[in-house]
């Protein structure tokens, strides 16, 4: 998958679990399933719609309990995926290609 399509469904899938989260009633007995995105810097300027669903309690309502979590650089976000300490990453475009490039 290239980046830009990695990043559009990133955002394409936080944008469908606010969305639903919107039309579908929360569960009475839900499990609650923690998670953890893992982003390249501390700003939440860029992740904007996934710390609006957070603070409304979308994701709360879809049963998941969301770590947010800064790292240093998108090359450690690719780590920490990698090493499974993470569901979901926003890394940069240059090292995922240089990441894919090296296999």
């Amino acid at each position: 998958m290239k980046p830009m399509k990695v990043i559009l469904f990133a955002l394409c899938a936080t944008a469908a679990m606010v969305g639903t989260g919107a039309w579908i009633a929360p569960a009475e007995a839900q499990d609650v399933r923690e998670i953890t995105v893992i982003l390249p810097n501390p700003s939440a300027l860029n992740v904007w719609s996934l710390h609006a669903a957070i603070g409304e309690g979308y994701m709360e309502q879809e049963g998941l309990k969301v770590n947010v979590q800064a790292v240093d650089g998108s090359s450690m976000v690719l780590q920490a995926l990698a090493a499974g300490q993470a569901q979901i990453g926003l890394p940069g475009p240059a090292p995922v290609l240089a990441a894919r490039e090296r296999g």
